[in-house]
Protein backbone atom coordinates (compact mmCIF):
# COMPACT_ATOMS: atom_id res chain seq x y z
CA UNK A 1 0.00 0.00 0.00
CA UNK A 2 2.95 2.60 0.95
CA UNK A 3 4.02 2.26 -2.89
CA UNK A 4 0.75 2.74 -4.41
CA UNK A 5 -0.01 6.14 -2.42
CA UNK A 6 2.56 7.43 -2.72
CA UNK A 7 1.60 8.45 -6.01
CA UNK A 8 -2.02 9.71 -5.11
CA UNK A 9 -2.44 13.48 -5.99
CA UNK A 10 -5.10 15.23 -4.51
CA UNK A 11 -6.85 18.35 -5.53
CA UNK A 12 -9.15 20.57 -3.43
CA UNK A 13 -12.18 22.06 -5.40
CA UNK A 14 -12.30 25.68 -4.25
CA UNK A 15 -14.58 28.19 -5.12
CA UNK A 16 -16.17 26.13 -8.11
CA UNK A 17 -19.86 28.13 -8.99
CA UNK A 18 -22.48 25.76 -9.42
CA UNK A 19 -24.69 26.93 -12.31
CA UNK A 20 -28.63 25.97 -12.78
CA UNK A 21 -29.96 24.84 -16.05
CA UNK A 22 -32.71 26.68 -15.80
CA UNK A 23 -30.94 30.58 -15.23
CA UNK A 24 -29.57 29.38 -18.79
CA UNK A 25 -32.64 27.93 -19.95
CA UNK A 26 -34.16 30.76 -22.19
CA UNK A 27 -31.12 32.38 -22.66
CA UNK A 28 -31.16 34.11 -26.10
CA UNK A 29 -28.76 37.02 -25.94
CA UNK A 30 -26.79 38.01 -29.75
CA UNK A 31 -23.12 38.00 -27.74
CA UNK A 32 -24.10 34.49 -26.43
CA UNK A 33 -25.12 33.20 -29.94
CA UNK A 34 -21.68 34.53 -31.64
CA UNK A 35 -19.72 33.06 -28.56
CA UNK A 36 -21.27 29.60 -29.52
CA UNK A 37 -21.06 29.77 -33.56
CA UNK A 38 -17.63 31.09 -33.16
CA UNK A 39 -16.77 27.84 -30.53
CA UNK A 40 -18.56 25.10 -32.96
CA UNK A 41 -17.73 26.37 -36.28
CA UNK A 42 -16.08 23.56 -36.98
CA UNK A 43 -12.44 26.08 -37.63
CA UNK A 44 -11.04 25.87 -34.83
CA UNK A 45 -7.10 25.22 -34.65
CA UNK A 46 -7.02 23.01 -31.56
CA UNK A 47 -8.64 19.84 -33.18
CA UNK A 48 -11.08 17.31 -31.52
CA UNK A 49 -9.65 14.87 -29.02
CA UNK A 50 -7.55 17.47 -27.02
CA UNK A 51 -7.38 17.93 -23.36
CA UNK A 52 -7.20 20.26 -20.41
CA UNK A 53 -6.45 19.97 -17.31
CA UNK A 54 -9.75 20.51 -14.82
CA UNK A 55 -10.39 20.51 -11.10
CA UNK A 56 -11.56 16.68 -11.62
CA UNK A 57 -8.75 15.49 -13.64
CA UNK A 58 -7.87 16.15 -17.48
CA UNK A 59 -10.90 16.92 -19.60
CA UNK A 60 -11.91 16.80 -23.63
CA UNK A 61 -12.19 20.72 -24.77
CA UNK A 62 -12.65 22.25 -28.24
CA UNK A 63 -13.33 25.48 -29.81
CA UNK A 64 -11.42 28.86 -29.93
CA UNK A 65 -11.93 28.57 -26.08
CA UNK A 66 -10.75 24.89 -25.30
CA UNK A 67 -13.90 24.45 -23.62
CA UNK A 68 -15.15 21.30 -22.50
CA UNK A 69 -17.14 18.37 -24.14
CA UNK A 70 -20.22 16.70 -22.54
CA UNK A 71 -22.27 13.85 -23.30
CA UNK A 72 -25.82 13.33 -22.23
CA UNK A 73 -27.19 10.67 -20.51
CA UNK A 74 -30.28 10.52 -22.44
CA UNK A 75 -28.91 10.43 -25.87
CA UNK A 76 -28.97 7.10 -27.96
CA UNK A 77 -25.67 6.15 -30.07
CA UNK A 78 -25.81 8.63 -32.75
CA UNK A 79 -28.84 10.17 -31.91
CA UNK A 80 -29.26 13.25 -30.12
CA UNK A 81 -32.21 13.41 -28.28
CA UNK A 82 -31.54 17.17 -26.77
CA UNK A 83 -34.14 19.99 -28.46
CA UNK A 84 -35.54 23.39 -28.23
CA UNK A 85 -34.64 24.57 -24.72
CA UNK A 86 -32.07 22.21 -24.39
CA UNK A 87 -30.15 23.45 -27.13
CA UNK A 88 -29.85 26.95 -25.66
CA UNK A 89 -27.89 25.20 -22.82
CA UNK A 90 -26.16 22.70 -24.72
CA UNK A 91 -25.07 24.26 -27.94
CA UNK A 92 -24.01 20.80 -29.75
CA UNK A 93 -20.26 20.70 -30.82
CA UNK A 94 -20.27 21.40 -34.48
CA UNK A 95 -17.88 19.89 -36.94
CA UNK A 96 -16.72 21.45 -40.26
CA UNK A 97 -17.40 18.14 -41.88
CA UNK A 98 -18.61 14.30 -41.58
CA UNK A 99 -15.20 13.09 -40.01
CA UNK A 100 -13.75 10.15 -37.66
CA UNK A 101 -10.85 10.92 -35.43
CA UNK A 102 -9.83 8.34 -32.88
CA UNK A 103 -12.73 7.71 -30.53
CA UNK A 104 -14.56 11.11 -32.01
CA UNK A 105 -17.03 11.11 -35.26
CA UNK A 106 -19.80 12.65 -36.21
CA UNK A 107 -23.58 12.66 -37.03
CA UNK A 108 -25.84 14.51 -39.24
CA UNK A 109 -28.39 16.89 -37.80
CA UNK A 110 -31.78 17.92 -39.69
CA UNK A 111 -30.07 21.47 -40.94
CA UNK A 112 -27.56 19.52 -42.62
CA UNK A 113 -24.43 20.22 -40.02
CA UNK A 114 -22.41 17.75 -38.39
CA UNK A 115 -22.26 17.05 -34.54
CA UNK A 116 -19.26 15.60 -33.00
CA UNK A 117 -19.95 12.39 -31.31
CA UNK A 118 -17.56 10.44 -28.45
CA UNK A 119 -17.81 7.05 -28.23
CA UNK A 120 -20.66 7.64 -30.54
CA UNK A 121 -22.51 10.19 -28.17
CA UNK A 122 -23.19 13.43 -29.84
CA UNK A 123 -21.10 15.92 -28.03
CA UNK A 124 -22.15 19.55 -26.41
CA UNK A 125 -20.72 22.52 -24.86
CA UNK A 126 -22.37 23.68 -21.82
CA UNK A 127 -23.53 27.97 -21.76
CA UNK A 128 -22.02 28.27 -18.07
CA UNK A 129 -18.21 27.56 -19.05
CA UNK A 130 -16.38 30.07 -20.50
CA UNK A 131 -12.64 29.17 -20.81
CA UNK A 132 -10.22 26.18 -20.31
CA UNK A 133 -10.84 23.54 -17.82
CA UNK A 134 -14.10 24.84 -16.66
CA UNK A 135 -16.66 22.26 -15.89
CA UNK A 136 -19.99 23.70 -14.31
CA UNK A 137 -22.04 21.61 -16.22
CA UNK A 138 -20.36 18.30 -14.60
CA UNK A 139 -23.24 16.00 -13.19
CA UNK A 140 -25.84 18.65 -13.85
CA UNK A 141 -29.52 16.83 -13.15
CA UNK A 142 -27.80 13.81 -12.92
CA UNK A 143 -27.29 12.91 -16.87
CA UNK A 144 -24.84 15.83 -18.18
CA UNK A 145 -21.15 14.48 -18.14
CA UNK A 146 -17.34 15.85 -19.48
CA UNK A 147 -15.97 13.43 -21.90
CA UNK A 148 -12.61 11.97 -20.15
CA UNK A 149 -9.97 9.64 -22.26
CA UNK A 150 -9.80 6.26 -20.90
CA UNK A 151 -7.65 5.30 -18.01
CA UNK A 152 -6.07 2.61 -19.86
CA UNK A 153 -3.11 2.12 -21.94
CA UNK A 154 -0.48 -0.29 -23.10
CA UNK A 155 3.65 -0.75 -21.65
CA UNK A 156 5.63 -2.89 -22.18
CA UNK A 157 7.43 -5.26 -19.03
CA UNK A 158 9.56 -8.16 -18.63
CA UNK A 159 6.26 -10.13 -19.43
CA UNK A 160 5.92 -8.73 -22.99
CA UNK A 161 2.83 -6.45 -23.62
CA UNK A 162 0.34 -5.65 -20.47
CA UNK A 163 -2.19 -2.96 -20.42
CA UNK A 164 -1.33 -0.50 -17.98
CA UNK A 165 -3.11 2.30 -16.28
CA UNK A 166 -3.23 6.39 -17.89
CA UNK A 167 -3.25 9.71 -16.18
CA UNK A 168 -5.12 10.07 -12.87
CA UNK A 169 -8.36 8.28 -11.56
CA UNK A 170 -10.57 8.91 -8.97
CA UNK A 171 -9.95 6.92 -5.87
CA UNK A 172 -13.62 5.25 -5.35
CA UNK A 173 -14.50 7.73 -2.26
CA UNK A 174 -16.72 9.97 -4.45
CA UNK A 175 -14.87 12.56 -4.63
CA UNK A 176 -13.93 13.37 -7.99
CA UNK A 177 -11.69 15.65 -7.74
CA UNK A 178 -9.27 13.14 -5.29
CA UNK A 179 -7.25 11.47 -8.07
CA UNK A 180 -4.58 8.61 -8.08
CA UNK A 181 -1.39 8.81 -10.24
CA UNK A 182 -1.74 5.49 -12.06
CA UNK A 183 0.41 6.34 -15.10
CA UNK A 184 2.27 3.30 -16.23
CA UNK A 185 1.44 1.01 -13.61
CA UNK A 186 0.33 -2.48 -14.44
CA UNK A 187 -3.11 -3.49 -14.23
CA UNK A 188 -4.10 -7.24 -13.61
CA UNK A 189 -7.09 -9.29 -13.53
CA UNK A 190 -8.45 -11.95 -10.94
CA UNK A 191 -9.32 -15.69 -11.52
CA UNK A 192 -11.76 -15.96 -8.57
CA UNK A 193 -13.67 -12.86 -10.27
CA UNK A 194 -16.80 -13.90 -12.57
CA UNK A 195 -17.69 -12.11 -15.27
CA UNK A 196 -19.19 -8.89 -14.73
CA UNK A 197 -18.63 -9.47 -11.13
CA UNK A 198 -15.41 -8.40 -8.66
CA UNK A 199 -15.08 -10.37 -5.32
CA UNK A 200 -12.19 -8.39 -4.32
CA UNK A 201 -13.91 -6.35 -1.56
CA UNK A 202 -12.69 -5.30 1.65
CA UNK A 203 -8.91 -5.50 2.23
CA UNK A 204 -8.14 -7.24 -1.02
CA UNK A 205 -9.34 -4.26 -2.18
CA UNK A 206 -6.99 -2.30 -0.97
CA UNK A 207 -3.84 -4.74 -1.83
CA UNK A 208 -5.57 -4.80 -5.12
CA UNK A 209 -7.07 -0.93 -5.98
CA UNK A 210 -9.76 -1.94 -8.41
CA UNK A 211 -9.20 0.31 -11.91
CA UNK A 212 -11.85 2.57 -10.49
CA UNK A 213 -14.58 4.68 -13.47
CA UNK A 214 -15.83 8.08 -13.17
CA UNK A 215 -19.42 9.34 -13.43
CA UNK A 216 -20.56 9.29 -16.77
CA UNK A 217 -17.92 6.82 -18.42
CA UNK A 218 -18.85 5.05 -21.55
CA UNK A 219 -17.37 1.78 -22.46
CA UNK A 220 -15.85 1.66 -25.99
CA UNK A 221 -14.37 -1.71 -27.73
CA UNK A 222 -12.99 -4.40 -25.21
CA UNK A 223 -13.50 -2.23 -22.01
CA UNK A 224 -16.24 -2.54 -20.41
CA UNK A 225 -17.89 -0.98 -16.93
CA UNK A 226 -19.36 -3.36 -14.00
CA UNK A 227 -20.85 -1.99 -10.52
CA UNK A 228 -19.03 -3.31 -7.22
CA UNK A 229 -21.05 -4.38 -4.25
CA UNK A 230 -20.17 -0.81 -2.77
CA UNK A 231 -21.81 0.44 -6.17
CA UNK A 232 -18.78 2.54 -7.36
CA UNK A 233 -18.20 1.44 -10.74
CA UNK A 234 -14.75 -0.15 -11.97
CA UNK A 235 -13.52 -0.70 -15.92
CA UNK A 236 -13.24 -4.13 -16.84
CA UNK A 237 -11.67 -5.72 -19.61
CA UNK A 238 -14.71 -7.91 -21.71
CA UNK A 239 -16.34 -8.71 -18.29
CA UNK A 240 -13.54 -9.38 -16.60
CA UNK A 241 -12.50 -6.50 -13.79
CA UNK A 242 -9.04 -4.61 -13.61
CA UNK A 243 -7.37 -4.01 -11.01
CA UNK A 244 -3.54 -2.02 -9.49
CA UNK A 245 -1.60 -4.03 -7.19
CA UNK A 246 -0.46 -2.06 -4.28
CA UNK A 247 3.75 -3.78 -4.65
CA UNK A 248 3.81 -2.01 -8.08
CA UNK A 249 5.86 0.97 -7.71
CA UNK A 250 6.49 1.89 -11.22
CA UNK A 251 6.20 1.39 -15.02
CA UNK A 252 6.42 -2.17 -16.14
CA UNK A 253 6.58 -3.61 -12.52
CA UNK A 254 4.68 -6.74 -12.71
CA UNK A 255 5.24 -8.00 -8.86
CA UNK A 256 1.52 -9.19 -8.86
CA UNK A 257 1.89 -11.48 -11.59
CA UNK A 258 1.03 -15.03 -10.25
CA UNK A 259 0.35 -14.06 -6.75
CA UNK A 260 -1.31 -16.99 -4.89
CA UNK A 261 -2.01 -18.28 -8.66
CA UNK A 262 -4.80 -16.20 -9.03
CA UNK A 263 -3.44 -13.14 -10.29
CA UNK A 264 -2.49 -12.39 -13.88
CA UNK A 265 -1.26 -9.37 -15.74
CA UNK A 266 -4.24 -8.14 -18.47
CA UNK A 267 -3.17 -8.83 -21.87
CA UNK A 268 -4.54 -7.73 -24.85
CA UNK A 269 -6.37 -10.17 -26.87
CA UNK A 270 -4.72 -11.20 -29.87
CA UNK A 271 -7.24 -11.21 -32.94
Amino acid sequence: MQHFNKRIKQVLVMGVITISVGLYGCSSSNDTAQADQNDTDGSSTTGIGRTEDSAIGAVFAFGNANRTLYTFDNDDDNVSNCTGGCLEVWPPVIAASATTEGQFGTIELSDGRFQFTFKSRPVYYFQGDAAAGEINGEGSGGVWFVTRPDPISTGTTALGTVFVGAGNINDGSGDPAVRNNVDGLTLYTFRNDSLNTSVCNGQCAVVWPPLYADAGALPADDFTLITRADNTVQWAQNGQPLYFFQGDSAAGDTNGNGVNGVWEVAVPVSR
